[in-house]
């Protein structure tokens, strides 16, 4: 099984605290941050580290066990949140018998609306819920190529072979396209859900782009170790992911209005206006970041600090927004330092006593297929 990577708790450290700093009117690169979540979250839906990981899906016991997974992953940590702020709280955010509004506390544990904020989380468990029948018709695509492959060449598409590799890379344009074809009709999309007081499309976009650089890793690992050696590809790499960070803070509203005289600016987040652009540079970053996990880039951003405070990111993104009100400071600087500094306590507690023992609890589930009657476990 792949261990976890501390650069990516890196990358999810830097992708919340963006939304942080957006939330203290610091650096408005909130929805970058989100942007970033979402290509991680379509990156690692394949299990881009298992060759053919989406087969799985193949059998209803491992659709049941990875349902069962991501609920015991994200809700139990969700309500626990909210209710303890409906409760604790000295201002009510939420209101128990309210039904029809985004503060409904009701409607936003089920996700059937959300408030602020909590829009993300809204859309990442519509994904999840599509997440395996989406994969299961990219299973189909690929023996479908797989087999025009054979029939074409004579070769085997056995996994690690060229027409594996081929079809991965197939696999990751077709996404790409759907990406693409669905952003240009994003508005036109049956699929909407109701927050921040609107219907929001579904951001399927994004996490069809982390999905696509997913199966390009997968053919990039194949060649790892020999692109490992080469002392050029560490440079360029840990280059790329420096303007990356760079790009990420430079391009806020915050630097952009000292250089540039637009009062167009006033309005410009640039993740909610080049969604695609950042989907895109995120997923070359990832896999870069995954390439070069020795590199140094990768150690500094993937230090225990930031890793650690990446695996409680999920925690962090829920609780912050409510101790704004509750530290409102002159200075949106100290207002800043004291939210984030409460956020990380809170969500070390609810990390070790709600999030861990949920996840432990879920490696141990069993299920019977529903089909086979086989019994398997949860692995993640």
């Amino acid at each position: 099984m792949q261990k976890r990577n501390n650069g990516l708790d890196g990358l999810r450290w830097f992708a919340v605290t963006l939304v942080i700093l957006s939330h203290c009117d610091i650096l408005k690169q909130g929805a970058v941050g989100n942007c970033i979540f979402f290509t991680l979250s379509g990156f690692l839906a394949i299990l881009p580290f298992v060759e053919n990981g989406e087969d799985r899906f193949a059998h209803p016991g491992n659709i049941l066990k990875y349902y069962a997974g991501r609920f015991l992953r994200i809700v139990p940590v969700f309500w626990v949140c909210l209710i303890a702020v409906w409760l604790l709280m000295p201002y009510r955010y939420f209101d128990i018998f309210d039904m029809k509004t985004d503060s409904s506390l009701i409607l936003n544990l089920l996700f059937i609306r959300a408030r602020k904020h909590l829009w993300f989380l809204q859309q990442e468990i519509v994904f999840y819920l599509m997440c395996p029948f989406i994969l299961l018709l990219i299973v189909g695509f690929k023996k479908l190529f797989k087999n025009i492959w054979i029939r074409v060449t004579k070769e085997t598409a056995e996994p690690g072979s060229a027409g594996a590799q081929v079809a991965d890379l197939a696999t990751s344009v077709l996404l790409a396209v759907l990406a693409f074809v669905y952003y240009a009709n994003l508005h036109d999309t049956p699929i909407k859900l109701m927050a921040r007081e609107r219907l929001m499309p579904f951001e399927l976009h994004q996490f069809l782009i982390g999905m696509a650089f997913g199966y390009i890793y997968r053919v990039v690992a194949i060649y790892a170790d020999k692109i490992r050696q080469h002392k050029s590809a560490g440079i360029i790499g840990s280059v790329y992911m420096c303007l990356f960070v760079l790009f990420c803070i430079l391009s806020s509203r915050t630097f952009l209005e000292v250089y540039f005289d637009d009062e167009g600016l006033d309005d410009y987040l640039i993740g909610w206006e080049q969604p695609m652009l950042f989907g895109c540079l995120s997923g070359i970053f990832i896999i870069l970041l995954l390439v070069e996990n020795d590199g140094w880039f990768a150690r500094a951003l993937g230090n225990r600090f930031t890793a650690y405070l990446g695996r409680i990111s999920f925690e962090m993104y829920i609780l912050h927004v409510f101790f704004l009100k509750a530290f409102d400071q002159p200075s949106q600087y100290r207002q800043c330092v004291l939210v984030y500094s409460v956020t990380i306590a809170v969500s070390i507690v609810v990390h070790n006593y709600v999030e861990k023992p949920c996840i432990r609890f879920a490696k141990n589930l069993k299920f019977k297929d529903v089909v086979a009657y086989y019994k398997c476990t949860v692995n993640r």
